[in-house]
């Protein structure tokens, strides 16, 4: 007989961190298509009709470098489709530098009625440019960064947007080789504080350097990524200070903001009355 038990280990629970989806891009594998998630949550799978090179150098270790028709999607979830209130982040090293080609998708088609974020090169491809859709059919959010893009070079990338308070920032900046102040993501950021958007949903999958679900088609992207990141607000408000983004930029997502370790229980005791000794019970709590 097994029978449940609920109650609150609250002095020993994690608390939620910002940090809600990360790919390091650092699997070694040739043989597995599976792409980890830092927090074993959202694991992705590689697509499309050419395969990354891994193990390739960047900025916070290795990554991936993908060729044109390949890319990485995850099942859709609320960790990776956030909606208000977030920021998003990766390192990147264009190859080629096409219109409109995908770093990430979840909106599909090309009206203003579609719900999602596009990040992409933008209409000259030369530039990285966030598209915000709310499905209102009449009005969306558009932020480009000015910053011509370098083949060869990686970059930084952030999208912070919140609703709720009225912006939507961008910020885009080449790697220094060296460590960054707040001041550099200011002065490498460009923010929008009137919204053509509110809360965000989405009505497509979630695709990384691709934009379908099989890499199939003429934007994907074609360069490496890096040490990709959401962050949503949970204990900690999930739009990032510049402060904490040139953190993240000089010691990479994961250390600037590491998964708590899962609770240890040593030992409990209840006072339940139809529990007998032997009997086989799964512990759960809120």
């Amino acid at each position: 007989m097994t029978k449940f038990l609920s109650f609150f280990l609250c002095g020993l629970l994690p608390t939620s961190a910002d940090l809600v989806a990360h790919y390091a891009l650092n699997e070694t594998n040739t043989a597995t298509s599976v792409v980890q998630d830092s927090l074993e949550q959202n694991n992705g799978i590689l697509i499309g009709s050419s395969s990354p090179i891994k193990n390739f150098g960047s900025p916070h270790g290795t990554g991936y470098d993908f060729p044109l028709r390949s890319g990485f999607r995850v099942n859709p979830s609320p960790e990776v489709q956030p909606t208000d209130q977030f920021t998003i982040t990766w390192w990147f090293r264009p190859t080629t530098l096409n219109a409109f080609d995908r770093l990430y998708e979840t909106l599909s088609g090309t009206g203003k009625n579609g719900s999602g974020i596009r990040i992409d090169l933008g209409g000259n491809g030369r530039q990285v440019r966030a598209l915000l859709r709310d499905g209102n059919g009449s009005t969306d959010t558009a932020v480009t960064s000015p910053l011509n893009l370098t083949a060869g070079a990686w970059h930084f990338f952030a999208l912070r947007y919140d609703s709720l308070n009225n912006f939507c920032k961008v910020t885009v900046l080449r790697d220094t080789g060296s460590d960054i102040t707040a001041s550099s993501i200011s002065s490498s950021t460009t923010t929008k504080t009137s919204l053509g958007t509110n809360t965000i949903a989405h009505n497509t999958g979630v695709f990384f350097a691709a934009d379908d679900a099989g890499a199939a088609s003429s934007n994907d992207f074609g360069g490496a990524m890096d040490d990709i990141a959401i962050f949503q607000t949970k204990d900690d408000f999930g739009v990032l200070s510049d402060t904490e983004l040139a953190e993240v930029f000089n010691t990479g997502a994961l250390a600037f903001d590491p998964p708590a370790p899962r609770p240890t229980i040593n030992s409990f005791t209840t006072n339940l009355g139809d529990f007998d000794s032997g009997d086989s019970v799964v512990l759960r709590w809120d």
